[in-house]
């Protein structure tokens, strides 16, 4: 009961719990907010009982309720000859057995006919015994008869003095994960297959395709000898850089296709990485010019050796530079750098070309991938050089990267390949 209102000075004190001070009544529930504080003190104090009881009770009597209640694990003691002794209920609803019917009796009826035939049973309890537990995921035969895939671990049991007085077994029903995995594996399965399919076909294209390639370039040789056309001739020209971009997409195709079916040899040997540059660099040059570019070629006159096959290096660059001066607008800028940066060899090429979105950065080196932007141009191109790039740049250990700020901001391709290390000095 609440005392009655004081009085100084013949005011009245404040009797009101907003006046003195106390929070206002909960306008939402209209429930004092005392009656909520009492409620948390009555939850404290319950949840307080209940952490006393929990602690008041003993290992054995939690392992107990633990046993009885639990709905996930199958718990299973077994005697020393593996006689079941103990089973909870939540072996009925794993493999519908009742406890009574698993008790006396061994877990023989639950392994699989092949698994039996293995003595697998057998090996599990000598794993147990030896080393103090064993863990499995196999099949094992329900009731009735339905294959459930089991996570299991057996125990051994030993008492006070370490003598091993029977073993402990839990089971686990993971059939959802197991038939999961089994969808994926079937799934990576036919990915494979799908994947030499691919590869046989496109072995087979580009080899069907270079033969009348050839055919038709020898008719084109024999028709400017006998119309007596100059090779500076627009037309012979055209005929013949038609020619050679066609050859360099079977000769891409063909390597792609023997990278992915690991038939692609390197000849591996000590070499300088400026004269592979500057080869590739070289033979892009009037490419360059036809498109009103200019070409820079950066390169120290210390020589950076690598070991590496010098032909698909040679490769790796000619195709970066193809991919630069294809998507570079005319009078636009190239620039390939080579030099060393602690360990390793770097090559550069850099554009100021159409650049690269954003979305397209992380797999620019798939198979056929290409920006959308770049399928809208008029350039050539089937989205292989740059997958033969990386392809060939791992081959050599190495490490290719790509960055652009986005479209219309050009590109920048980064090779980054281990350095040959110098002979060791002989002993003095």
């Amino acid at each position: 009961m609440w005392a009655a209102p004081l009085h100084v000075s013949g005011c009245p004190m404040p009797t009101r719990a907003w006046e003195r001070g106390l929070p206002r009544d909960n306008p939402k529930t209209s429930r004092p907010v005392r009656d909520r504080r009492v409620q948390d003190m009555d939850h404290r104090s319950d949840l307080q009982s209940t952490n006393e009881g929990l602690r008041a009770r003993s290992v054995e009597d939690l392992l107990r309720l633990w046993h009885s209640q639990s709905e996930d694990f199958a718990v299973l003691f077994m005697a020393l000859d593996a006689t079941v002794v103990v089973a909870n209920d939540a072996v009925t609803r794993i493999l519908g057995y009742e406890p009574a019917e698993l008790i006396g009796g061994t877990l023989r009826r639950i392994f699989s006919e092949e698994d039996l035939a293995k003595g697998l049973d057998v090996h599990e309890l000598e794993v147990a015994t030896r080393l103090g537990r064993a863990e499995d995921d196999r099949w094992h035969i329900g009731k009735s008869g339905r294959r459930v895939w089991i996570s299991g671990v057996l125990m051994a049991l030993r008492d006070a003095q370490g003598r091993q007085i029977g073993f402990a077994k839990l089971l686990r029903d993971r059939t959802d994960l197991r038939t999961e995995l089994a969808s994926l594996e079937h799934q990576v399965a036919e990915a494979k297959v799908s994947a030499t399919r691919k590869d046989e076909f496109l072995s087979t294209l580009g080899h069907e395709l270079r033969n009348p390639l050839n055919t038709l370039s020898a008719a084109c040789e024999i028709l400017v000898r006998i119309a007596k056309l100059a090779r500076e001739d627009p037309k012979v020209a055209l005929i013949s850089r038609q020619f050679a971009v066609v050859n360099r997409l079977l000769d891409d195709l063909r390597d792609a296709t023997r990278v992915d079916t690991r038939s692609l040899r390197l000849e591996l040997a000590p070499l300088n990485i400026q004269a592979v540059v500057r080869s590739a660099t070289e033979l892009h040059r009037s490419a360059a010019e036809a498109r009103s570019q200019t070409l820079n070629l950066v390169v120290p006159a210390a020589p950076i050796v690598v070991r590496g096959d010098s032909v698909r290096l040679e490769q790796v660059v000619r195709n970066l530079l193809d991919n630069a001066i294809k998507y570079t607008p005319e009078d636009g800028e190239i620039s390939v750098t080579a030099t060393a940066e602690g360990s390793m060899a770097v090559i550069r090429v850099q554009d100021n070309g159409i650049g690269l979105s954003a979305g397209v950065l992380p797999r620019i080196f798939d198979l056929f991938t290409r920006d959308s932007r770049a399928i809208d141009s008029a350039a050539d191109g089937l989205g292989i050089g740059l997958a033969l790039v990386k392809s060939l740049v791992d081959l050599h250990d190495g490490i290719v990267q790509v960055q652009s700020a986005g479209p219309g901001r050009g590109s920048e391709f980064t090779v980054r390949l281990p350095l040959q290390e110098p002979p060791a000095e002989p002993p003095p």
